[in-house]
């Protein structure tokens, strides 16, 4: 095969693909949230501290609960919508009702 063929074979799978996406820092990067448990493992509360532009500290807070006995709880990857200007990431909770029944529980944390 030429050299030729080889080229344009990859150009034109380059404008069919397009082009590799580039990943950039989440727009909410330089905020974290910090999970607290309370209640005896029922209630967990959460605080967004970091810096903004101009300005540094904590944002925001509230609770989520009350539980059963909460076992497991992970935050998912980010989901940017920048034309919204909004960061979506699901969290999931396990938490036990019953001694032998253990409920999933998700729940969407957004930062604008």
């Amino acid at each position: 095969m030429s050299i030729r063929l080889v080229l344009v074979a990859s150009l034109i799978c380059l404008f069919l693909v397009g082009a590799p996406a580039v990943h950039a820092s989440a727009i909410d990067s330089t905020l974290f949230t910090t999970y607290n448990l309370g209640g005896n493992n029922t209630n967990i509360s959460w605080s967004v501290c970091g810096s903004l532009p101009g300005t540094s500290g904590c944002y925001g807070g509230g609770s989520l609960g009350p539980f059963g006995r909460i076992g497991a709880m992970i935050e998912g990857n980010p989901r940017q919508n920048l034309k919204a200007g909004t960061v979506t990431r699901y969290i999931l909770m396990l938490a036990t009702v019953l001694a032998a029944m253990r409920l999933p529980y998700t729940f969407i944390k957004r930062s604008m």
